[in-house]
Formats: structure tokens, sequence, C-alpha cells
């Protein structure tokens, strides 16, 4: 653990987390801190509805520019000196994981909090202090209404469905869309006023629940001898230090004391007994009201695996897409200065939805993080880190080359007959129609797409496989029994299980994507295979020239290792000090050790010496170090080891 903490990558990412959440955790614990009354809860609420976050999400914005937090973070903002390519690199990496960090936050802040803009909780817009902001509430709810009228009367099929579980369709809201009707979306009737001033008044956050298990875990463990605390007591804990007041809420006054029957059983007031039959006329009731008091299924929207961030340029105006749903996008209007650097816009005071309906006019570009000293030598100089926007692509061609991921099976056949493409008859035996679609439009987009560029397209799509981590799984494993709560130790150890089988799996994705690209290629129209011919075999004759010479420089370069002994592996394993654990490496042919109570490292090949020779200089390394802090000299049975192992 000792290790890990002080390692610099470890602690750049501890302080990348740190740094691009502080903004986030202020706001909360602000919101933790003055939401308690009644006229707080209603101006928060208020707020919220008008994109108050957009105020925090610019405070996280700015880490990219403050050059004291960079530097703690581990980038160089010294722009004097000489400064090596690898180190550039590095930075640029280290950029790179900032930018996604805080574009994963932004993005995942900005969707969490449509409910308050662009949902239900917009009502609270309506109790805004300022009448500048209620007329825009009014006329965004009008907006709405006017939207749900057409699709119910002349909307398709597609967008009823689309409308089905919003929101906007529960009987609360539509009493709130009949009540503002009344008046023309011109004002707020005093009924509707008094309706939401109710609503959002009231305790809207879990603080108080917090505060409560405060007082009953501190009376658990120090007042309580049998660590029990009964219903009866749990519930006058919460009347005493007037709870309640604290929020400036109104408590049920307690004037006269009422002495229970002996004998009378308090349980059933603190437990719900489910045992018994409902009449009819509760069923009658449940009934009528299921559909507002029964459970709602939400619809899920785009998961966080599928978003796609990027610059988009819809008639040259540039907008950073935020957030991707199935019939929209959430984004944030950006300006981009001559060297192509990305400014969000900070007079903006919401986000904006944009539809795209014609994919003629839209291009594409990534977003690239740089490092500050990579920008030393040009006009951005101490600016931070910069966004640069890369280079543009059409939409169609930007999704192709990242195997159209996130893209379903519906929308990939309505692509394929819109661009008059032949259709799609292999692939679905296996269930595995989609990617069958997608490399099917890569290789009819670019029909001169080798095999190998037609795999690494389509393992984009694949995204939790994209990515193979090499880790030590016995030393990892030790490392999490060794530091974690029994409790938190099955998932991590799972989870290391799942990545290293990844190679494995990788593998078969590869044999099964090469299946896919050689049906779509049988499949191809003669005139468009013939287009690309040429050009294909030149790219696949360059690519077999390039993998001769890496394989030949391999072939100069290799190293052969000798095989682990058994005997000589189970031996060392067995005579090594508590503080001390061994790994055979048989990748390298060696025998990795690890003294875990400073977590220095050491290793000691057994190919060139032996597999008892080196057994025995891991033993004495290790017993010497025993020695020297304090843990004990060697013992006899492993000293009667080690004279074995060297005869």
């Amino acid at each position: 653990m000792t290790k890990l903490l002080l390692d610099p990558d470890m602690k750049a990412t501890a302080r990348i987390i740190a740094y691009v959440s502080e903004p986030e955790s202020l706001a909360t614990g602000m919101m933790f801190k003055n939401m308690r009354s009644a006229g707080q809860t209603r101006e928060f609420y208020a707020r919220w509805s008008h994109w108050s976050w957009l105020s925090t999400a610019r405070n996280t914005l700015a880490v990219l520019s403050d050059l004291s937090l960079l530097n703690l973070i581990g980038f160089n903002v010294q722009f004097s000196g000489t400064f090596s390519p690898e180190a550039l690199v590095t930075e640029d990496a280290l950029a790179a994981t900032l930018w996604k960090f805080m574009a994963s936050l932004l993005s995942r802040r900005a969707g969490s909090n449509l409910w308050y803009t662009s949902g239900a909780g917009s009502t609270a817009g309506l109790l805004h202090p300022d009448p500048a902001k209620v007329a825009a509430s009014l006329l965004y709810l009008r907006g709405a209404f006017k939207t749900m009228e057409i699709v119910n009367q002349d909307g398709s099929l597609a967008a009823k469905q689309a409308l089905r579980g919003h929101c906007f369709t529960t009987p609360a809201m539509q009493w709130v869309f009949k009540a503002l009707s009344s008046t023309g979306f011109g004002s707020v009737p005093d009924i509707l006023l008094d309706y939401l001033q109710e609503i959002f008044s009231c305790l809207l956050n879990s603080k108080i629940i917090e505060d409560g298990n405060k007082l009953q875990r501190e009376e658990e463990t120090r007042s309580s001898n049998s660590k029990k605390v009964s219903p009866e007591q749990g519930w006058f804990l919460l009347m005493q230090p007037s709870l309640l007041h604290s929020y400036d809420r109104p408590e049920v006054s307690n004037k006269r004391l009422k002495h229970t029957p002996a004998g009378f059983d308090l349980s059933p007031v603190f437990q719900h007994h489910a045992s018994r039959e409902a009449s009819e006329e509760e069923k009658l009731d449940w009934n009528l009201v299921k559909d507002i008091t029964g459970k709602l299924e939400w619809p899920t929207h785009t998961p966080e695996t599928e978003q796609q961030r990027a610059i988009v340029f819809i008639r040259n105006y540039p907008l950073y897409v935020l957030k991707t749903y199935k019939h929209a996008c959430l984004v944030w209007p950006v300006t981009l200065s001559d060297a192509g650097a990305i400014k969000f816009d900070e007079n903006e005071e919401c986000l904006r939805w944009v539809h795209i309906h014609d994919i003629v006019d839209v291009q594409v570009a990534s977003v690239i993080a740089r490092c500050p000293r990579a920008m030393s030598e040009t006009c951005l100089k101490n600016k931070g880190v910069c966004l640069l926007a890369g280079s543009t692509l059409p939409l169609l061609q930007w999704h192709a080359e990242r195997g159209f991921h996130g893209v379903k099976e519906a929308c990939l056949l309505k692509l394929n007959a819109a661009l008059g493409f032949r259709g799609v008859t292999w692939g679905t035996d296996d269930g595995d129609a989609e990617l069958a679609l997608s490399v099917h439009l890569m290789l009819n987009l670019d029909p001169s797409l080798t095999e190998r560029e037609g795999r690494t397209r389509a393992m984009r799509r694949c995204n939790g496989l994209r990515e193979v981590v090499h880790v030590q799984e016995e030393e990892l494993v030790e490392t999490v029994v060794d530091c974690l709560l029994p409790s938190e130790q099955r998932k991590v150890i799972n989870d290391i299980a799942e990545e290293t089988q990844k190679a494995s799996k990788m593998a078969k994705l590869t044999s099964h994507l090469s299946q896919k690209y050689k049906a779509a290629l049988s499949a191809l129209p003669k005139d468009r295979l013939k287009s690309g011919q040429e050009r294909r075999k030149a790219k696949e004759k360059e690519e077999n020239d390039l993998s001769k010479k890496a394989a030949a420089g391999a072939k100069e370069r290799a190293r052969v290792y000798a095989d682990r002994n058994v005997d000589a592996d189970k031996a060392l394993k067995a005579s090594l000090p508590r503080q001390a654990r061994a790994w055979a490496d048989d990748t390298n042919g060696r025998w990795r050790m690890t003294w875990v109570p400073t977590g220095t490292q050491k290793c000691i090949s057994w190919t060139a010496c032996g597999h008892n020779v080196a057994a025995v200089a891991c033993l004495k390394y290790r017993w010497t170090w025993s020695e020297q802090f304090g843990y004990g000299s060697m013992p006899k049975d492993v000293a009667n080891i080690v004279k074995k192992l060297e005869s």
C-alpha cells in the first residue's frame, strides 16, 4: 500500500480526481449546509431550473488553466530550459487523462441536471424572484406543452413512442399544464403557485436523514452498554436535540406524557406487517391510484460507454457535444481561436439541444488535450492545458472510422437503406447482426479498407475489449488481501481476474472480426470491389512489409528464458520470511520478490545461474533484510534447505 501511495502516477491520478471534483464537492457541501428551511429549498430549486449548475461547470473547466494546480498534479509549468521528447509525450498523456476525467464528469453532471432544467423540476423556475426568469420558464413550458399536443395529434408512431414515459406525461405535470393553459401561459395562477410552493418547500435532500443516523449511531456506540438502540429510544433521540428546528421546520409539540398499558406491544408502530389480506374496497382504491403511486419504469438513456464527445460543426458553427441521446445531443457552444484552441462560451446561460436531420452539412473534430509545455512555443503559452480541435471529418466518415460505435442495429439498417447499399443477409445466425452491419457499411463506404484496418475500426465498437492491461495477478491479489477489508476483497479480485482474461477474449474477438470482414468483402458489388482493389492491395503489401521488418527485428532481439523448476519454486516460497512475497515471472525467467513493509521489489533471474543458485540468492537476500529490520534471522530449517539447494 505504501508503494502505491508513493507512486508518481498514482499521486497524479489522485490529484486529478481531487482537483477536478473540487468545484462539485464544494457546491454539494454548500447545498447540504444551506438547503434547510422552506425558503432556502425553494431558492435552490428555482436556481437549478435556470442552469445555475453552469457556474460550477465553469469552475471545473478553470482547472485546465490554473498553473498552480497543474504543477501540483505533475505538469512542468516552467517554460525555460530543455525538455526531452519522451517527457513531452508523458505529459501529453497526463493531459489526455485529465481531460478524459473532466469530460466524463461534465457529461454525467449535465445529464443528471436535466430533471431540474428540462423535466418536472423546471416548474420550480416559476417561483424564481426574478420576473425575467419566470417569463423564461413560462415560455419553455409553453413550448413543451405545444410540442406534446402536436405529437399526440399528428405525430408519427416513433414520436409518440419517444414521448411515452416522459416526466411531462405524468398526472401531476398534466395538471400543471392545465393550470397554465387557463392563463395562456402568460402568468402563474395562484392555485398553481401555492401547489409549487408546497412541493418545493419540502425537505428535498437526505441530509436530515444523515444527521438523524449520526445521533442514533452516537447513542449506539457511546451510551448503550448493549450496543443496541430500541425503536422507541431511536425515535426519542430525534426529538431531543430539536433536529427539525435546526432545519427551521415546525415540529409537533408534545406537552402531555402518556403511559402505555402494561404489556402493550410497540413493535407494530415501527414495523409494517403485510400478512393481512386487503379488502375488496381497498383493492378498488389501489387500482384507482396505482398509476400515480405505483412503480414507474423510467426510460434508459445512452450509457456512458456509448457516449460520443467531440466538436461538431453545423454550418461552420462549433458546438461541443456533452452528452448524446437516441434522438438528440446536449451541446455547449464554443469558439475556436486562430491556433485551433477551444474556448467554452462563458456567457451562455443554458446548454442547447441539437437534432441532426441531415448529415451532409455536419463536420466533426475530436478534442485533443495538450500539456502546457507543448504549447510553450506558441501564442497559447501560459494558458495551461490547451484543448485543440483535431482535423475535421464528415459525420459519416467520423462514425465509420470508429466502427459506428454506439449506433444501434435499427439506425444502421436505416443508414444502409438511405445510402443505397445492398442489404445484409449474413451474420444474423450468430446473434451479432450489429457487428456485421457495421463492417458491411465500413467496406461499402471505403472499398480499399484492408482486413487489419477493418479489425481496428470494429474493435473500437467493442469498447469493453478495446485495451488489454497486462497485470501481475498474484502480486495484485496479495496486495488486495493485505490492504482491503474482507467485504471488499472479492469484488476487486474478480475484477483483476477479468482483466487478465482480456487477452484471450481479444484473440477470439480478432478471429471473429476477420470472419465478418471476409463475409462483407465477398458480398460487395463487383464494381465497388474493383474500385478499391488496387489501393487495398497496395496497403496490404505495405502492412506485410512492415510486419516482416518488425518480426525480423524482434527475432534479432529475442531472448530465450529457462522454464521454471517447480521444486525450487515451492522450496523458495515456503522458506521466505513472513514479511516477504515471491512470484514466478515465467515470461522473463525470474523470481520477483516484494518486501511488504516498504514495498521494495527485487528480481533475480534463474536463466543464467540456474534455479537452485537463484533460489539460494533470494532466500539469503530476504533473510538478511529480515535480520536488519529486526524481524529475526534465518531459522535452522531454512538454513538446511539452503544447504541442500547449494549442494
